[in-house]
């Protein structure tokens, strides 16, 4: 991948990022489509953006990679946990709280902690680069998980459409 192109990966997923806790400060019903269609498309095309470093990378790279995913899967369940979870005209509700906008943070720290430890490390950095989409994607299929299985238990439904 492109220095450019990296750069305009880089800014597209800072800007889902803002919006997401942007939506997320503000509150938003919880939706069939919202949990699944965004990370899913961020993995699909961030997989597909990805394939041929993914391809061509060496195994440190890979383990390097698994690290930053059982992480992010971490964290991604932790924020899904801080969000509040409520009942609004029979549906449910989710709010970030100020855990979420911490963990948020947190996220964000352990990227770029894992960017600076493939330097240290002397790795290929250019999976972890061009891994970002696929990585943000993830951690969101984490946090909304957990924000459904939240509702389930509440007994709150879910809404097919917003």
């Amino acid at each position: 991948m492109s220095l450019s192109t990296t750069l305009l990966v880089a800014v597209a997923a800072v800007l889902v990022v803002v919006r997401v806790i942007a939506k997320q400060t503000k509150g938003s019903v919880v939706t069939t489509r919202g949990l699944v269609m965004v990370p899913l498309i961020m993995m699909v095309v961030g997989v597909v953006s990805a394939k041929d470093v993914i391809g061509a990378a060496k195994p440190a790279d890979l383990l390097m990679l698994g690290v930053d995913v059982i992480l992010l899967i971490v964290l991604g369940a932790a924020r899904g946990a801080s969000v509040a979870v409520t009942e609004r005209d029979g549906a449910a509700f989710q709010k970030g709280t100020k855990w979420t906008l911490v963990l948020w943070i947190a996220t964000i720290a352990v990227r770029v902690g894992v960017i600076f430890a493939d330097r240290a490390l002397g790795l290929d950095s250019a999976l972890t680069s061009a891994s970002v989409v696929v990585t943000l994607g993830v951690t969101l299929a984490a946090q909304n998980w957990m924000i459904f299985e939240r509702a389930r238990r509440l007994g709150i439904p879910v809404a097919s459409r917003g």
